[in-house]
């Protein structure tokens, strides 16, 4: 992890973690905090990307089962991000990932998935930590997006067999293809909603559009 990276994630913790109650961190060699107050706990979560351990991340809390969902979320967003080998790329998708689920309340979860070596690997998100930062081209929504390199909207997830659920509060589901020059299909937006019908056309047309504007980012990745 170069040192742009890291500055980055150092000031992603100063904004984030006070907010969650965490008083120190230690990641992947990045360390945060300082630990001053005998009334918190230490705990850690495992650090992985598929069935590959990177780490561990260690925090302080007073109360460590109150954030131990969006830290297990944390360490898996460090992870995808670890592995992104242009860090100003990998900084510039987490920062527009993080705008449009800020900017959109229905939207829940919001990932860019990229193909590499015949699988889509998850590049950067944010929401609940997924079962699935590999999926196989074959499998769920996901998959059948790259395959048929169109938009998918799924008003109802539970009436599309080929639906990979992540969280079983998801209601609705939409994928966009992020092509390259040639028109083929090398990525995808992927965003879910525990509203269902959540997607218009207003998004699919927005999202289809961000997805040319990235286009370049995720030539450099795959």
């Amino acid at each position: 992890m170069n040192e742009t990276l890291r500055d980055y994630l150092l000031s992603r913790f100063e904004k984030e973690l006070p907010r969650l109650g965490v008083t120190s961190i230690e990641v992947l060699g990045l360390k945060w905090g300082k630990e001053t107050n005998s009334h918190v706990s230490l705990f850690e979560i495992p650090v992985r990307f598929g069935h590959t351990r990177l780490g561990v991340l260690k925090a302080t809390h007073k109360n460590p089962e109150s954030v131990h969902e969006p830290l297990e979320s944390l360490a898996l967003q460090l992870a995808s991000l670890s592995l992104i080998q242009d860090s100003a790329t990998a900084i510039r998708l987490d920062q527009v990932i993080h705008s449009l689920k800020d900017t959109h309340p229905k939207y829940d979860w919001v990932g860019i998935y990229r193909l590499q070596k015949a699988e889509l690997h998850l590049t950067v998100f944010r929401g609940p930590a997924t079962p699935h930062p590999i999926i196989h081209p074959d499998r769920g929504i996901c998959g059948a997006a790259v395959n048929e390199n169109r938009t998918l909207n799924l008003p109802d997830v539970t009436a599309d067999p080929r639906y990979l659920a992540c969280d079983l509060n998801t209601k609705s589901e939409i994928v966009v293809p992020i092509r390259n020059s040639e028109g083929i299909a090398i990525a995808e937006i992927d965003i879910d909603s525990r509203h269902t019908a959540a997607f218009d056309d207003a998004d699919a047309k927005a999202l289809e559009k961000l997805a040319i504007e990235l286009s370049a980012e995720m030539i450099r990745l795959v």
